[in-house]
């Protein structure tokens, strides 16, 4: 069985600050794990910077470094570090166009969950593995090698083509969101016209925020199909448990059948 999410907080440090920190070791290893994920999955390519076609430019790598902290006790359980695309360097209509991506509104979550206290529903909490670069990228784009890695050759004479949608693009939200919606479409599931992250197949509910994913059915094992259906459709995707947390929000069941969501500060 998944293991249920603990209340947890994140507290961002910058690079530089990392790297001097008693636990750097933990940071490099992440970043390390970073480099080594994107890689297996061929998210880029490393092209020389010569073969760049004229008037084109890399934009920046950027380590976004954080130490994740349990609410309860303050303890630091993990260090991680997500790599970015430097969306401050890029250009309208150059490297991005539009940027709107829907989430899910609160006053939509409260009611689903007031609808499945009423109708006893089972509910399961998903969420994406580096979710952003399972889309395509968008448009043609080069990216610097990260700091703390080589190019063999120099770093200065490569640099990186994007084959998918890395995190930091002004667009990468969007990019991301139409890929979901197009795969969640293609099996079965229908957008609601009044909420764009609400979606219906049959007796199933799906509720999306991101990269978060709360499922709510009749039954379990309709919960565990649609997970199922959706792995099988190319995602990759894990369970996260019973909901019991969701974007910061503690979720308590309460032994009278009410819900009591606790905000974390």
């Amino acid at each position: 069985m998944p293991q249920e999410r603990e209340i947890q907080i994140a507290y961002r440090v910058y690079l530089h600050e990392a790297m001097k920190a008693p636990d750097a070791d933990k940071f490099r290893q992440a970043m390390q794990k970073e480099i080594e994920a994107h890689e297996s999955k061929g998210h880029w390519v490393l092209v020389k910077r010569n073969e760049l076609p004229r008037g084109v430019t890399s934009l920046p790598a950027v380590w976004a470094i954080k130490r994740k902290k349990r609410a309860a006790t303050g303890e630091i359980y993990k260090c991680k570090a997500r790599l970015n695309v430097g969306g401050h360097k890029k250009v309208k209509h150059v490297n991005y166009w539009q940027t709107y991506s829907p989430v899910i509104g609160w006053p939509i979550f409260r009611l689903v969950l007031t609808l499945s206290i009423i109708h006893g529903w089972a509910a399961k909490q998903y969420d994406f593995e580096l979710a952003y670069p399972q889309a395509d990228i968008e448009t043609t784009m080069y990216m610097d090698v990260p700091q703390g890695f080589k190019a063999p050759g120099g770093n200065k004479n490569y640099c990186l083509k994007l084959i998918k949608n890395l995190f930091g693009q002004k667009q990468a939200g969007r990019v991301w969101n139409q890929h979901l919606h197009k795969g969640l479409t293609e099996i079965g599931f229908v957008q609601s016209e009044y909420e764009e992250c609400l979606y219906f197949r049959n007796k199933t509910i799906q509720l999306v925020y991101v990269d978060d994913f709360i499922i709510m059915s009749q039954t379990e094992s309709d919960v565990n199909k649609v997970f199922h259906d959706i792995q099988a459709a190319g995602f990759d995707i894990n369970c996260v448990g019973t909901l019991n947390e969701y974007l910061g929000i503690e979720v308590q069941q309460q032994r009278n059948d009410n819900i009591h969501l606790k905000h974390q500060q």
